[in-house]
């Protein structure tokens, strides 16, 4: 007997540790947060200091404002763990502790009755929708508490009024130490003892007994919640975001699930399909007891749609009603089924539970998980690459620059941690801190709707720490155009995240002279303004475009530059390695890739330039002067047939040129064709008079023909 139970355990075992190692794969990826490094310096200066800030002591904005820490002991915790496992020890110490949760709800299955299968294909489908947030922040500690809180509620573990009213007390008690997110956890809680209190109403038993049954578990779990430095300002943290709805376009992760920017991720067909089935499922069973799940789904499905940020809370909350009231239905209907038909079934909804986990696995292991609209996500460990300001905190580091500095919102973290023990920054992460004065001024700041002069009159900054344009969030551009002309602040430092610039001024007179950018500005990134800065001075944008590079080896805007620069003199060799190396660390970059396959031209390199034509081609839906240019390089490689299909597909796509018309009339020219080949040099003419070799091949046409005649 036991050796039967065994073998009916068994696949549900091993889905189970599919399911588990599904999670810890989909959760591990590289460090991308910006926010996880002040909560690292956060549990640094907690450490060091032996107490727990209530207010703020890190910025030169909000210095003594009131700083609400709810996440203090997640982030000593992560200090320490950072002292003794590193980065990428942490990042799979969270897929661990997320995997482990994972386990949790499918016990939690086990204790629903809800079919194994059912339980691990919810469980499994699920895991897209947490991975997409499961950053290195003290929220995914947060996941697991709710885990937790849910088990205990709809498995009735612990059982017994004083063990089960302790068992709550220490939850919360530990996780209003934890994170915020215990207020929502108590709600939850609220709704499951009013349903618990209305049922012991029905079965007619003492006011006393539900008192202490019902509402002494509440009671003494809020108070619990208030033994934190912070006490009752912690219940108001979650409730802010509702009262400062600006901040909704400042952070991405506020912004609703519909914005367009999230289409495309997984998650987002995902979290929509869970949210139909549950809706149908408790409408079905709201006869039986569906009251209380269609409550919860209510509440979490609108706090998911209003900010994506809340949707994996919200299917958390929602799969354990799926596994008992959807596992509910899937019983009756079982019952009846035939017998013969329970085991056929039975396997291929096994098989089914397996297979997602599995393809799941597959893809963030190979080709990654969809996020976002342009977003893959792969497994790994330490911190995502080209992401941090490192090369400008190295500068900062290495240079004392008086005053202070205004710093893009999305770097303050990382400032935080990096430029310890005085990080001065201007705004991080800790949104709250900033509420107010300093908010409302950076955000009108960096939307243009004030100068910069506001920032040197408020608070006294000499020099800007700014995302680089390709990176820069929609909301911060127009700080930008102000810095494209301006002759106040001069750049000092650039690289591929990051750009320094300082305000001109006698406190910093010998680093603008040493360092300063004056013949190139890094926000000129077009060819047009490349080639216009070239034109000015060609030899001081030489010798600043070179330093860059040689300072600075990821800046590969300078290494734009300089083989452009390259391109013009006819340099060829020179340029074409400038741009490899742009390309060897953004393949992505089609400009960069278009400049490299021209100078390649000129270089009669045609081969490798047509390889470039051909990727370029590829990578979207190829325009006219791309097919051109590809024929050109076939037909000089002698695949002539292979080159007039693309310049008549460039001709039928409206394309035209002198170029593309010099290119059908050579060849016609060559098919014996020539009244067809002098029609298309004629066309070519009308469209650049000043044609050298249109007008050259036309002239020695028109003499063939006459000496024909």
């Amino acid at each position: 007997m036991n050796r039967t139970l065994k073998s009916k355990m068994t696949p549900e075992i091993v889905i189970i540790l599919l399911v588990m190692i599904s999670w810890f794969v989909q959760t591990a990826f590289p460090v991308e947060s910006f926010d996880f490094f002040y909560h690292l310096a956060t549990g640094r200066w907690i450490a060091e200091n032996l107490s727990i800030p209530t207010h703020d002591v890190f910025s030169s904005t909000a210095r003594g404002d009131r700083w609400i820490t709810h996440e203090w002991a997640v982030q000593l915790a992560l200090y320490l763990g950072y002292k003794w496992l590193g980065i990428s020890g942490l990042v799979v110490a969270k897929a661990v502790w997320l995997a482990l949760a994972a386990a949790l709800l499918c016990a939690l299955g086990k204790q629903l009755q809800s079919p194994p299968a059912w339980t691990l294909l919810l469980v499994a489908t699920a895991a897209p929708t947490a991975a997409f947030r499961a950053f290195l922040r003290p929220h995914i500690f947060g996941w697991g508490f709710l885990i937790i809180l849910l088990y205990m509620l709809y498995g009735n573990r612990p059982q017994g009024g004083r063990t089960r009213t302790i068992a709550f007390a220490l939850l919360f008690l530990i996780w209003a130490n934890c994170h915020s997110g215990f207020v929502f956890g108590f709600f939850i809680m609220c709704i499951f003892q009013v349903a618990a209190g209305v049922a012991s109403l029905r079965d007619g038993n003492r006011f006393t007994d539900r008192i202490r049954s019902h509402a002494l578990p509440l009671v003494v779990s809020a108070a619990a919640s208030m033994f934190n430095p912070n006490l009752w300002h912690v219940w108001q943290y979650p409730f802010l975001f509702m009262k400062h709805r600006h901040l909704f376009g400042l952070v991405s992760e506020l912004r609703p699930l519909a914005t367009p920017d999230f289409r495309g991720g997984w998650f987002i067909s995902i979290t929509y399909g869970f949210f139909a089935v549950s809706l149908a499922i408790y409408l079905i069973r709201l006869r039986h007891g569906a009251a209380r799940e269609l409550i919860l789904f209510v509440v979490f499905a609108w706090l998911a749609a209003t900010g994506i940020r809340n949707v994996p809370e919200a299917i958390i909350v929602i799969l354990p009603g799926l596994m008992l009231h959807g596992g509910a239905l899937l019983n009756s209907l079982g019952r009846q089924v035939r017998p013969g038909w329970i085991r056929i079934t039975s396997v291929a909804a096994l098989l089914a539970a397996a297979g997602v986990p599995i393809v799941l696995t597959g893809c963030s292991l190979t080709t990654g998980i969809p996020i976002a609209a342009s977003e893959v996500r792969h497994f790994g460990v330490g911190i995502k690459d080209l992401n941090y300001p490192d090369g400008a905190v190295r500068y900062l580091k290495a240079n004392s620059i008086n005053g202070h500095y205004l710093n893009t919102f999305a770097f303050g973290g990382y400032l935080l941690w990096t430029l310890y023990p005085d990080p001065d920054v201007f705004i991080d992460g800790r949104l709250f801190v900033y509420i107010g004065r300093v908010l409302n001024d950076y955000r009108d700041i960096m939307s243009g709707a004030i100068g910069l002069d506001r920032a040197v009159e408020r608070y006294g900054v000499t020099h800007l720490v700014l995302s680089y344009a390709e990176t820069q969030d929609p909301s911060e551009r127009n700080i930008y155009a102000q810095l494209l002309n301006s002759r106040t602040w001069i750049p000092v430092f650039w690289d591929d995240v990051t750009m320094v610039f300082i305000r001109e001024g006698s406190e910093n007179a010998a680093l603008l002279n040493r360092d300063g950018y004056r013949a190139i500005n890094p926000l000129r990134r077009t060819l047009s303004d490349i080639d216009a800065m070239i034109k000015t001075d060609s030899e001081a944008v030489y010798r600043e475009a070179a330093r860059a590079h040689d300072d600075y080896p990821r800046n590969t805007g300078a290494a734009v530059i300089l083989g452009r620069y390259h391109a013009l003199r006819k340099e060829f060799a020179k340029s074409v390695t400038y741009y490899d190396l742009v390309l060897s660390r953004h393949p992505g970059t089609g400009i960069v890739r278009r400049q490299r396959a021209l100078v390649l031209m000129e270089a009669e390199r045609f081969a490798a330039a047509e390889a470039d034509w051909t990727v370029l081609s590829e990578a979207n839906d190829p325009d006219g002067f791309t097919l051109m240019n590809r024929g050109i390089c076939l037909h000089r490689m002698q695949r002539r047939e292979e080159a007039v299909a693309l310049y008549r597909r460039a001709y039928t796509m409206g394309y035209r040129s002198a170029e593309l018309m010099n290119g059908l009339g050579i060849y016609y020219a060559e098919a014996g064709n020539m009244p067809e080949a002098i029609e298309f040099w004629r066309k070519g003419l009308a469209i650049d008079p000043d044609h050298e070799q249109l007008r050259h091949n036309l002239e020695r046409a028109n003499r063939m023909q006459g000496a024909r005649m």
